[in-house]
């Protein structure tokens, strides 16, 4: 009788540990999620890289961290970076990123971010865009039908693509603003899974409009 109560206190322990780690998860990652665009920097991008990875040890079956250590560390380059340490940054996004599929294959957000890594590694080295440029391209075509009813992110960086890619070789400035419309117009259907879920990304295609259009 001893040994089964001892048990049953163990297993209500776990319960409650698993009920208590529930809300502190939730509330860290959307404390350092909401902190992601609020100084666009080299340094806040690099201190939330650090928080997600932290979270994501942690927690370390749940792929949301990951993705947005990617992010964050993808966004850093982004953000002035000589190109070696852009070359470091976007390493260590595609690390992240590739955990973040190990947990959640055939993922368009996590695609998304990866076509940025991408993106980010042809503006290091140019040299490399003929190869490079078609796999963001098949990327973000395969991105789109993992999520047939339209991922935004996707849209928008499958339009940018389309816009810089010289019309030779594939790119057209018509189809990328008419993808790019559709992308801003995604967002009036789009609903993330949960308020943790990526939903980024409208305050800039409407900059991105305002600039294409004039």
């Amino acid at each position: 009788m001893k040994n089964k109560i001892v048990i049953a206190a163990i297993f209500l322990g776990l319960a409650i540990t698993s009920i208590a780690q529930g809300p502190r998860y939730a509330e860290s990652m959307k404390k350092n999620i909401e902190t992601l665009d609020q100084k666009p920097s080299i340094e806040n991008y690099q201190n939330a890289a650090n928080n997600f990875e932290r979270i994501a040890n942690a927690e370390k079956n749940q792929w949301l961290p990951f993705y947005y250590a990617g992010y964050a560390s993808v966004m850093q380059a982004f953000s002035g970076m000589e190109p070696g340490n852009m070359s470091a940054a976007l390493d260590k996004a595609e690390s992240f990123l590739n955990q973040a599929a190990a947990l959640e294959p055939d993922n368009s957000e996590i695609a998304a971010v990866m076509s940025m890594v991408i993106t980010g590694r042809m503006q290091v080295d140019g040299s490399q865009s003929m190869t490079l440029g078609p796999k963001a391209t098949a990327l973000l075509s395969k991105a789109m039908s993992q999520q047939p009813q339209g991922n935004p992110r996707v849209m928008m960086n499958l339009s940018q693509n389309l816009y810089y890619t010289p019309e030779p070789f594939g790119g057209s400035k018509k189809k990328a603003l008419e993808l790019m419309e559709k992308a801003l117009q995604a967002y009036d259907t789009f609903k993330p899974a949960s308020e943790l879920h990526p939903n980024w990304g409208k305050v800039y295609i409407e900059s991105v409009l305002k600039q294409w259009k004039g």
